[in-house]
């Protein structure tokens, strides 16, 4: 897909490419307690049951990453740089990556979300998405996971 013309930040989402890298894990950095790696994010780029892609506007604020699961999208990563939050980028992005999934005929999205991630619990809230269940020690700072669900 080219680029996909958002409207409220006038920025764009494109796929995400290797270029891209050095400036998404920055953003990983500053979003995340414990941040994926370079090689996580090869992993997963290098993987044909996935979507990743850069939120743009003079430069990538923000991107996401979906894996496809049998009927499944699996919302594995959401993230917006912190001078860029509420703005509604993080929903445009998390909207693009549900429509990837419509797209494909996946019936549910399914998320995990640390439950100190208020901001985020709200945004997934306002998707539809609800608590599923509890992940114990998910994170690896021993933190566990919210499991949210959609049907899509």
């Amino acid at each position: 897909m080219a680029g996909f013309k958002m409207s409220k930040a006038k920025g764009y989402i494109r796929e995400m490419s290797f270029e891209d890298l050095d400036a998404v894990l920055k953003i990983e950095e500053e979003c995340f307690k414990v941040p994926w790696t370079r090689n996580m994010f090869l992993g997963i780029m290098s993987t044909p049951n996935s979507r990743s892609i850069v939120y743009e506007i003079d430069k990538i604020i923000g991107y996401g990453i979906a894996i496809l699961h049998k009927d499944t999208v699996h919302i594995a990563n959401v993230a917006v740089r912190k001078e860029h939050r509420y703005r509604g980028i993080g929903s445009e992005i998390l909207s693009y990556l549900l429509h990837f999934g419509v797209s494909l005929d996946k019936k549910k999205a399914v998320l995990e979300v640390r439950p100190s991630n208020l901001p985020a619990i709200f945004l997934y809230e306002k998707f539809g998405f609800y608590k599923a269940g509890i992940e114990k020690w998910y994170y690896p700072d021993g933190e566990d996971a919210v499991i949210m669900v959609k049907e899509i």
